[in-house]
């Protein structure tokens, strides 16, 4: 089972979130593989020492990873990633106490967002259109998609049909071309109808707040 903890890069020299990503431990036995995970959410402006106290446990105390040494890789491999990447990273720990850090592509949700040029997904379903995609734009994500270990071995075709699967429970919309002048214009149309959903959302959970 992945993890859903939330790991920073670059965490480990700065105390403010700037970029996060999901991470997932792999323990290797002699004789059988173990896989722990954390149900964590680190968010935006929450207390990190949640996080580096579950690095040291597990890492440290836990399996004699030198904590030192993993805070200075994993600082030193994602000090490119630009802030607001989702990144995800597996950590394998061997039983002879070494470890291998691989840093995963974003998310599927990631890339079709962003080049829908939107933030949201689908809020209110019922055939509610989020945002629109050329099928060029699925053939170049399943172009950087096909790179992740979870896709190895799939065909470019059947990972745009994933992708595709995708952008509907999202509520992207596939189509053969894209109008920049009306697209544009849709895409104003969204972020009005977003800002005024999540005021509505507000004003329910204020409201609910008042009768508790």
């Amino acid at each position: 089972m992945s993890s859903a903890l939330i790991l920073q890069p670059n965490y480990f020299k700065k105390s403010e979130i700037v970029r996060q990503s999901g991470l997932c431990l792999l323990i290797k036995g002699d004789n059988r593989h173990k896989r722990h995970s954390a149900r964590w959410l680190l968010k935006l402006g929450e207390n990190l020492g949640k996080l580096l106290a579950w690095l040291v446990n597990k890492l440290w105390i836990k399996l004699g990873v030198a904590i030192g040494t993993f805070c200075r890789d994993f600082n030193e491999k994602t000090a490119h990633f630009k802030p607001g990447i989702p990144m995800r990273t597996k950590i394998t720990v061997n039983p002879d106490r070494s470890y291998q850090l691989d840093l995963l592509t974003p998310p599927t949700s990631y890339f079709l967002k962003q080049a829908a040029g939107i933030e949201k997904a689908a809020m209110v379903g019922g055939g509610e259109v989020s945002g629109k995609l050329t099928l060029k734009h699925i053939y170049e994500i399943a172009k950087i998609k096909s790179e992740d270990p979870a896709f190895l071995g799939q065909s470019l075709q059947n990972i745009c049909k994933g992708l595709i699967g995708t952008c509907r429970s999202c509520g992207i919309k596939v189509v053969p071309s894209l109008d920049v002048e009306e697209y544009t214009e849709f895409l104003e149309e969204r972020r009005a109808f977003v800002k005024a959903e999540e005021e509505r959302l507000e004003e329910l959970k204020q409201a609910k707040m008042l009768r508790i």
